[in-house]
């Protein structure tokens, strides 16, 4: 790539597209050959089975699309296609990474990648707003470490309930950092491809050890991963309804909630639904982040729908895979986790869920339509059209689980909220003059009702305060620890 931008900058995208193209043909006929694993006693190995592969094809996909998306810039020593390049191929490696050592190995690099990446993007002057981000990392990288000594240097397959406790906090970290920590410098990044692999690769890196720690034995620690799973949902929730306006902070606080399903999918359905989740964070959060929509007068003839197609679809199948509709991977981890719930006795976790994914489906919504208001008149380019398509296909999946198979609570619990959803956007697009008609009516017991929503409302508001900022990971780990040492009496 450096001698591609010296001797020949116009060929630079094409190299990196072609380079990253070669790599996922490779990997899709690595499925034949399933699974590589490691030598028993071996420090440093690779270990790609069923779900690493999907997890990875996803991520190569992602990859792709990037490049895609982005635009020759100038000639520099350094430049932007390497840089995403450099950016993937370490993330690939925390993804297939076989041994504690390695993918701890991976993990640390992976945290100097994203910093010299953000460093290289950021302005000068305000750099030291990269130290919160890449604490965040090292710390994830430290639990890793710990979970490690705790496991004796042995294989995660034979780590005990501590060392994987201290490995659960360790993906937690590694999740939540780039969303939470890092939500200033992805969102206001000029350079979106880099951006969104910035805000998608290290809780890829965490879900790759999540996927690991569920094929291997039970998840300990079933309470506090889930609590904190759901309010990493609701937080990431309550950003997008704040930022309905603006793609970037919308696609931040979208990684927050998909990856809280990745980790319920991981802990209660096992590493194929967590996989299945892991391909929504990756292609569908992608496919929102880097959305380019067009205005609806592009549909008015048939080239038109050739241009504008492929905006339309990624973004239609971007909502369906985050509501868990059927022939999505949302479908298949959505499904499975709420058919495992089912036995379980977990009808109030499976509600409660539930009821999340209705401002979900508004926020997502709702967003698309005020991005298309805001959008620019301007064609696609062809390679941003393929490169759009390409995330947006991905997303298609046949069911994991026979649908006959699938109880009916399940499908009302998916189906449901989608259709409250809808509703629920078509109600919020007129809010202000529903608000302004009711809620400010003086005679009868509108006042004392107007009163307690607004309390309520406060109390919410400044519970959620909590979760913003860079103090919000630590808010939750805070109250992950309290339930543990509650739990452990």
């Amino acid at each position: 790539m450096a001698a591609a931008a010296r001797y020949r900058p116009r060929y630079i995208q094409g190299t990196a597209v072609g380079v990253t193209a070669v790599t996922l043909l490779l990997w899709l006929g690595l499925r034949t050959r399933l699974p590589v694993a490691p030598e028993p006693d071996a420090l440093v190995g690779w270990a790609v089975n069923t779900w690493t592969w999907s997890l990875g094809g996803a991520w190569l996909i992602l990859l792709l699309g990037s490049l895609l998306l982005a635009q020759n810039g100038a000639p520099s020593r350094f430049p932007k296609h390497g840089l995403i390049l450099l950016v993937g191929g370490v993330t690939a490696v925390t993804l297939w990474a076989g041994t504690p050592a390695l993918a701890l190995t991976a993990w640390l690099l992976l945290a100097l990648v994203w910093a010299a990446a953000a460093w290289l993007n950021w302005p000068p002057a305000d750099r030291r707003a990269i130290r919160a981000p890449l604490g965040g990392l090292l710390l994830g990288a430290l639990g890793l470490w710990y979970a490690a000594a705790l496991g004796g240097g042995a294989g995660w397959a034979t780590w005990p309930a501590a060392a994987r406790t201290a490995a659960l906090l360790a993906v937690f970290w590694q999740m939540g950092s780039a969303p939470l920590l890092g939500r200033r410098i992805i969102t206001e990044l000029a350079d979106r491809e880099t951006a969104v692999l910035l805000l998608l690769a290290p809780g890829l890196a965490g879900a790759a050890l999540l996927l690991n720690l569920a094929a291997t034995g039970p998840m300990p620690g079933l309470l506090w991963v889930t609590l904190a799973a759901l309010l990493a949902v609701l937080a990431g929730l309550w950003r997008a309804w704040a930022h309905l306006g603006q793609p970037a902070q919308v696609g931040a606080a979208l990684a927050l909630t998909a990856s809280g399903f990745v980790l319920l999918a991981g802990v209660w359905a096992g590493p194929d639904a967590a996989a299945a989740e892991g391909r929504v964070l990756a292609l569908a959060v992608g496919l929102l982040f880097l959305a380019e929509p067009v205005r609806r007068e592009l549909f008015a003839d048939r080239n038109g729908w050739l241009t504008g197609g492929p905006q339309l679809l990624g973004w239609l199948l971007a909502l369906a895979a985050l509501a868990g509709l059927p022939l999505t991977a949302g479908f298949n981890g959505r499904a499975a986790l709420y058919q495992a719930w089912l036995p379980a006795g977990g009808w109030a976790l499976l509600l409660v869920t539930a009821l999340l994914h209705v401002p979900l489906v508004t926020a997502v919504f709702l967003s698309g339509l005020i991005r298309q208001e805001q959008a620019a008149a301007e064609t696609p380019d062809l390679s941003g059209r393929v490169g759009r398509l390409l995330l947006a296909i991905s997303l298609l999946a046949l069911p994991g689980l026979p649908l006959g198979e699938v109880a009916w609570v399940t499908w009302l619990a998916l189906l449901l909220p989608v259709v409250a959803g809808l509703g629920l956007a078509r109600v919020a697009r007129d809010w202000a003059g529903w608000e302004t008609a009711v809620w400010r009516q003086g005679g009868g017991p509108w006042p004392r009702l107007r009163q307690g929503a607004r309390l309520a409302v406060g109390a919410v508001r400044d519970a959620a305060e909590l979760l913003e900022g860079e103090r919000g990971l630590l808010w939750l780990l805070l109250l992950a620890a309290l339930i543990v040492l509650a739990s452990s009496w």
